[in-house]
């Protein structure tokens, strides 16, 4: 173990439950002098039921990364309160090492079936409890460090490599489980189209490098106007956007295509091949299934609406918004 991850361990977060002083005061104080300085104790169940937040997250609870359990205590057992640690999804990757002076077989049986996962024998030994300690937190570690690794590669493969913004299979999952809700909610969603004017001239002109620089600004641009949680932007492909707009009708959804035509407009980027003006300009079509076609109309459909109003708004004349 190097030095930095020595004392990432040492930091961890230890909560000792015992309702005898002495043994909490005992564990502490061997805990302490093997470095271990972030310790946490509880008297019972219930209290280390509080200060994981189990019955009710609302109320703060600490980050704890090892539980030392005492499994004999008098309101609720070790054991018992262990299971109940263990089915919450929130705390069920907190180690477990049982803290016990019995020695009979079907007890540890007991106490791994509830989820612990190492225990440790009373009268404690100073070293055997070193030990075990550290593996524990180790191992916590070194799992939080790959579910992290996870986490990071899963928002990397959804997201577009050059702009940052959700890319085409987040679009497609995203919009079909919004269209599923839409009907079975009987709510309205709408779709945007959305086109950079003259992208390919101004890739010619300004070069491939200008023209990445183009597509950040512009999709940044795009990304940062609905305020939604629900709300999505996408890059559909080469110079095309898609926005899925959940529980919005049409005249909402048109004001926000409106919205993100000035906001491109406002970043001046220059384009003088452009055929309408002297700035980078983007082409938008709508479309909305409202709530009195939601039941009989498809996603295909919609899709299809959106792409035929932004070939009419190229048809038109560009740096326009037409709805289907």
């Amino acid at each position: 173990m190097t030095e930095e991850s020595r004392r990432a361990v040492e930091e961890m977060r230890i909560l000792v439950v015992d309702d005898s002083r002495l043994s909490r005061n005992l564990i502490g104080k061997f805990l302490l002098k093997a470095g271990f300085n972030n310790i946490v104790v509880a008297e019972s169940a219930a209290e280390a039921f509080g200060i994981l937040g189990l019955d009710n997250p609302a109320d703060d609870p600490q980050e704890i990364d090892l539980i030392l359990m005492d499994i004999i205590m008098k309101d609720m057992d070790g054991i018992e309160a262990t299971r109940r640690i263990k089915q919450n999804e929130r705390l069920r990757n907190i180690p477990i090492v049982m803290v016990t002076g019995s020695e009979k077989n079907e007890t540890f049986e007991e106490a791994f079936t509830a989820g612990a996962g190492d225990y440790i024998s009373k009268p404690i030994d100073k070293m055997e409890l070193r030990m075990r300690v550290s593996s524990a937190l180790k191992l916590k570690r070194e799992t939080d460090l790959r579910k992290k690794r996870e986490r990071e590669l899963e928002l990397l493969s959804s997201l577009d490599g050059l702009i940052g913004i959700a890319n085409r299979r987040v679009l497609d999952s995203t919009l079909e489980k919004e269209w599923k809700l839409a009907q079975r909610n009987s709510r309205p969603i709408s779709l945007m189209m959305i086109d950079i004017d003259y992208f390919k001239q101004y890739n010619d002109h300004y070069g491939h490098q200008g023209g990445d620089y183009c597509l950040k600004k512009v999709g940044r641009a795009i990304n940062g106007v609905p305020g939604r949680p629900g709300d999505l932007v996408a890059r559909y492909g080469g110079d095309e956007f898609a926005v899925v707009l959940p529980d919005t009708g049409a005249s909402s959804a048109r004001a926000l295509a409106q919205l993100i035509q000035t906001t491109v407009a406002k970043l001046e980027l220059p384009h003088e091949k452009s055929k309408i003006g002297a700035f980078v300009t983007v082409s938008i079509g709508l479309a909305t299934s409202m709530l009195n076609e939601i039941k009989s109309d498809s996603l295909e459909a919609l899709f299809k609406r959106a792409d035929t109003a932004l070939f009419n708004v190229k048809k038109a004349g560009r740096n326009q918004v037409m709805t289907a």
